[in-house]
């Protein structure tokens, strides 16, 4: 409630994620960046419904020139052809339509309802985290969902 950024560190077994958000600050435009970290390149998505891009980590130009490499000098920022979603909207809708074909056709879901139930076990974790003031383990939420 009013708080308009987010950040939220989850400890895997294997991996670490650090996720950033702000949804409002001094500009009223929407941005959107989604970056994910892999040893050897980035996955970088500009736009919530499209804009996929990859770089491929060249180890070596780390250890040319100047450490922190502008545009220019950085790997190359690879597009990933995707078609644009509309928002909010596509998503729902190949949901519904993986849900029916599920019930038609037995075929298993790409995304089932665990996903989405586990989403919001870490959106409860987060607010409880934030209310103590204390980390939080899923696993309590978890057994609330029977997983």
């Amino acid at each position: 409630e009013n708080d308009c950024s987010v950040s939220i560190l989850l400890n895997f077994e294997n991996f670490h994620v650090n996720y950033i958000g702000t949804w409002t600050s001094g500009w009223n435009k929407f941005s959107f960046e989604w970056r994910t970290d892999f040893q050897d390149g980035v996955v970088i998505q500009k736009d919530q419904f499209c804009d996929l891009n990859f770089a491929q980590l060249e180890s070596k130009l780390g250890l040319i020139g100047k450490n922190f490499k502008t545009e220019k000098d950085a790997e190359i920022l690879n597009k990933v052809k995707i078609s644009k979603d509309k928002s909010f909207e596509s998503d729902t809708f190949k949901y519904l339509q993986d849900y029916l074909n599920n019930k038609d056709t037995n075929i298993p879901m790409r995304t089932n309802l665990i996903d989405y139930l586990k989403s919001y076990a870490v959106i409860e974790a987060c607010i409880e985290s934030n209310r103590k003031r204390k980390t939080i383990n899923l696993e309590k939420y978890y057994r609330y969902i029977n997983l």
